[in-house]
């Protein structure tokens, strides 16, 4: 890891630290309650990702719906209508008057997220060693056992074949099922 003093005076002090770092987000209880924690494993990520690079993008699918757009412009309306009712004119009749309430809008959650920063390694290295230096440190920073820490790893991707020698090493330890 290396740290440069950005700027230096009596009393103040600013660093940046280089490196490179990961993180990892626990997904909460809700979340997980409305998956299929069976349907959650690498054969299906590896499945959900097999046509990625065929697959065309529709850019319509950026694009906001005729509902959004609707909502948005009932909000821009209801505003206007809740200024001009506070500081232009008060409607003569309140029952016919645009309403200043804008529409509701779905709420996401305002919990916490868990999430914890890894320091993966100090400068990139693409050897053997320099994996195992990673593993190591995350591992070390999980306060998991080494078996455990094996058990739970799974890695999605990585530069020059580090990942595939890593499945392959995993893939002996486990019995084959075609004897």
């Amino acid at each position: 890891m290396q740290e440069k003093v950005h700027m230096s005076s009596i009393g103040h002090e600013t660093s940046m630290f280089h490196g490179t770092w990961g993180y990892v987000q626990i997904p909460t209880k809700g979340l997980l309650d409305t998956l299929d924690l069976g349907k959650l494993n690498l054969s299906a990520y590896q499945e959900a990702i097999k046509n990625v690079p065929s697959m065309s993008i529709d850019p319509q699918l950026f694009m906001p719906t005729p509902e959004a757009e609707d909502h948005y412009y009932l909000v821009w309306i209801r505003q206007i209508a809740q200024v001009m009712n506070e500081y232009i004119a008060v409607p003569s009749d309140k029952a016919s008057a645009m309403k200043t309430k804008p529409p509701v809008v779905e709420q996401i959650s305002n919990e916490i997220p868990s999430i914890y920063m890894l320091k993966l390694m100090d400068e990139s290295d693409d050897s053997a060693e320099g994996i195992g230096q990673v593993l190591e440190a995350v591992q070390q920073q999980t306060g998991l056992t080494p078996e455990e820490f094996a058990k739970r790893l799974q890695p999605m991707d990585g530069d020059l074949a580090t990942i595939q020698n890593f499945n392959s090493i995993r893939d002996i330890r486990d019995p084959s099922s075609q004897f």
